[in-house]
């Protein structure tokens, strides 16, 4: 058993325990620090490889160097040096970064020392991005690509644009640079054209010595940096120039259906069975109309010139002959018409070269196609409901039909 004083001598010694705890002073944790400037990367110029028009640059500093509540900068000398020291201002940002704001763009291509004690950083001032082209990315096909205008807010370098500029040119739809060409730089000029003001904006004009093919696509890129190890800032247009002039397709006229077997374009026409609501069967009615006429419709993917008979005989060769040849335009169509016999297999020969469009480009490939035109159903019609006829005069009857061979 525990002995009466022992208790007691225990009991006094636990409360002083918990007085000497409550006495002593409680220690403040510091609070962590959330406003200050820095660099995630540990960077200590930001940015540290290249400078776009009006980009400031940032200088950040290990410890506390400027004001806490930042400002002007009248003598930033003394913690930073900038070679070339363009005009602008130096503000503290808070104690650990020190910006500067230009009060121009930065000249482009050229090169910006920023020095903080014995660490260098090198700045490159990149070439600006065209505002506008012409012809404009994403513009229709081309049918005369011969020149690219490139617009800035200001003027450049032309011999740095000459140096920095690439165009490519690959078979459409260019994905792949298989049978792609590079065009040396003799292959083109680039020319200033004059400003009417010093504020205007400054066009230059890349003229080809010859003009991009027909289905081809046009890859310009500018390279913004001269410096090494600043390729992957380039700018980059694509154009497409038209696709070759070609007939792209024959159909039968209106009135005709299309049908083809056999490499042949069957004509049929809409006659030739009984319309709905009629009596169905091999006795079934067929109601009289007029025959379509018959024509062969050729489509391109451009508008053909306009050719007269003479000319039309000799570039669309028709076997068998046939009579009665005419040939319409309708815009990007021509409409062969003639007299075209029933269940006669014909073949129309266009050769390359033989057409032209109407910006004078020649047909790119030869065109081919066989085709028939099938019996129209015979019907009859009365011309006149009700007549005289002469007994003995000519035995003629007022009638007009179709599907007969005369």
């Amino acid at each position: 058993m525990i002995s009466k004083g022992a208790a007691m001598k225990k009991i006094l010694l636990l409360s002083l325990c918990a007085f000497l705890g409550a006495a002593a002073p409680l220690r403040a944790e510091t609070p962590p620090v959330f406003d200050r400037a820095q660099r995630a990367d540990g960077a200590r110029v930001a940015p540290d490889r290249f400078l776009r028009a009006y980009d400031p640059v940032t200088v950040f500093f290990p410890g506390d160097t400027g004001p806490k509540a930042g400002g002007a900068e009248d003598t930033p000398q003394k913690y930073v040096a900038m070679t070339p020291q363009p005009a602008g201002e130096w503000r503290w940002l808070g104690p650990r970064a020190l910006q500067f704001r230009p009060a121009d763009a930065w000249k482009p291509l050229s090169r910006v020392d920023v020095k903080l004690g014995s660490a260098e950083t090198k700045l490159v001032a990149l070439l600006p991005t065209p505002r506008s082209t012409n012809p404009a990315e994403g513009a229709d096909p081309q049918l005369e690509l011969t020149q690219i205008a490139l617009t800035f807010a200001e003027p450049v370098d032309a011999a740095a644009l000459t140096r920095l500029l690439t165009i490519e040119v690959r078979p459409s739809p260019g994905v792949s640079p298989q049978g792609g060409q590079m065009l040396s730089a003799s292959a083109y000029e680039i020319r200033a054209l004059e400003r009417g003001e010093r504020a205007e904006e400054q066009t230059y004009v890349i003229r080809f010595r010859e003009r991009i093919a027909d289905g081809r696509v046009a890859i310009l890129r500018l390279r913004l940096s001269d410096e090494a190890g600043l390729d992957d800032q380039t700018y980059e247009l694509r154009l497409r120039t038209a696709p070759p002039f070609a007939a792209t397709e024959a159909s039968c006229g209106h009135g005709w259906s299309d049908d083809r077997a056999e490499n042949v374009l069957r004509c049929a026409s809409y006659l030739t069975t009984a319309e709905s609501g009629e009596e169905e069967g091999d006795d079934a009615a067929i109601p009289y109309a007029p025959a379509s006429k018959r024509q062969l419709t050729l489509s391109f993917n451009a508008t053909p010139e306009t050719i007269d008979i003479l000319r039309a005989r000799e570039a669309l060769r028709i076997t068998p002959p046939v009579d009665d040849l005419a040939v319409e335009s309708d815009g990007r169509r021509l409409r062969i018409v003639a007299k075209f016999l029933s269940d006669q297999v014909y073949e129309l020969s266009i050769a390359q070269g033989a057409l032209k469009d109407s910006q004078g480009r020649a047909l790119a490939s030869a065109f081919s196609q066989r085709f028939a035109f099938t019996r129209d159903a015979p019907a009859l019609q009365w011309d006149a409901g009700y007549g005289v006829a002469e007994r003995f005069g000519p035995q003629l009857l007022p009638l007009r039909g179709r599907g007969y061979d005369r």
